[in-house]
């Protein structure tokens, strides 16, 4: 099944993450559907991270990105590690408090447009083969 495929009231803006280290190389996949297409995909590199730091940094970009799609009230957050999407939003995580505050401001717009607004995360493991999520994770090998 396609993200698009996927029935809700107004289009979300979806995006599906992935990341990953070899050899002290972090790379980070990110793809975001919106209006039942693909809107963009983002590839990031980085050397001497930690893949928590690599996995912030990616969903801090995509949020960054999404809440400035016009006519989107969702944005769904699909990772295969959501424990540490959450780490995100918790403020008292001190090592990843900058990260929390830009997510934070770019938040503020999104919410100020409509108090109604909503974003989600969705965990999705790699046992599931959700042909999506299998694509991103194929480009992060």
């Amino acid at each position: 099944m396609l993200v698009q495929n996927i029935l809700f009231k107004h289009d979300p803006v979806i995006v599906i993450i992935n990341v990953s280290i070899k050899d002290n190389i972090t790379m980070s996949v990110s793809h975001v559907y919106a209006y039942g297409r693909e809107l963009f995909k983002k590839i990031h590199y980085a050397v001497n991270v930690i893949l928590t730091e690599a996995k912030l940094f990616a969903i801090k970009c995509v949020i960054n990105q999404s809440c400035y799609i016009t006519n989107v009230y969702k944005i769904i957050i699909i990772t295969d590690t959501i424990h540490v999407t959450k780490k995100i939003f918790d403020s008292s995580i001190y090592p990843y408090e900058l990260q929390a505050v830009k997510v934070a401001q770019c938040l503020r717009v999104f919410f100020n447009r409509d108090p109604s607004n909503v974003v989600k995360l969705w965990k999705c493991p790699n046992k599931l083969s959700w042909l999506s999520h299998v694509k991103v994770d194929k480009e992060i090998r």
